[in-house]
């Protein structure tokens, strides 16, 4: 080989090393931006799974007042069948009574429809709250299986960080081991 083809391929070899150093900066500039991007999913996903949380504790919430309300309108429902058997009672009395008890008759009907009503009101009150605590249980259960998803993926991100961590290790290595060439 003669002089010239040495120099031809020393600045080749030069010209190669200076080419593989700007792609390995550029490799770890890319790196960097991923892991920046990484990062900033990690908190994202953070406050999502925080949020989530939060939804949870307040459905619970919302859950206990639905299952009070529940118990109030039970109540009002014994209060209901306790006046119709007033009613009654007080229709009983008013027939005994004859002909001064007429008027006392139309007071004890009224209050007896007036029972029946809100008994009747006090069933589909309760109807609704049912349906109000299934829906609240169904989004309970959702959120959850939502924020198990968000632990899962920041789990994933972390393993990516440590990934990307050992890359860029390996990058700036393999720029170290270019320019001492």
């Amino acid at each position: 080989m003669s002089e010239m083809d040495n120099e031809v391929v020393v600045s080749e070899n030069g010209n190669s090393r200076e080419v593989a150093m700007q792609k390995a900066e550029v490799f770890m500039d890319c790196i960097d931006k991923i892991n920046s991007a990484i990062e900033s999913m990690g908190i994202h996903f953070e406050n999502l799974s925080s949020k989530l949380s939060n939804m949870s504790e307040k459905t619970g919430s919302i859950e206990a007042d639905v299952k009070e309300t529940s118990e109030v309108v039970s109540k009002i429902r014994a209060n209901a069948s306790k006046s119709k058997i007033l009613a009654l009672n007080a229709s009983i009395e008013a027939a005994r009574s004859g002909e001064a008890g007429k008027g006392f008759t139309v007071v004890a009907k009224e209050m007896g429809d007036m029972a029946t009503a809100s008994g009747t009101s006090a069933t589909e009150i309760n109807t609704s709250l049912t349906s109000i605590f299934e829906h609240l249980s169904e989004i309970t259960s959702s959120i959850d299986e939502a924020n198990d998803l968000a632990s899962k993926q920041n789990e994933s991100i972390r393993e990516i960080e440590e990934a990307l961590r050992s890359a860029l290790e390996a990058a700036a290595g393999l720029g170290e081991a270019l320019q001492n060439l």
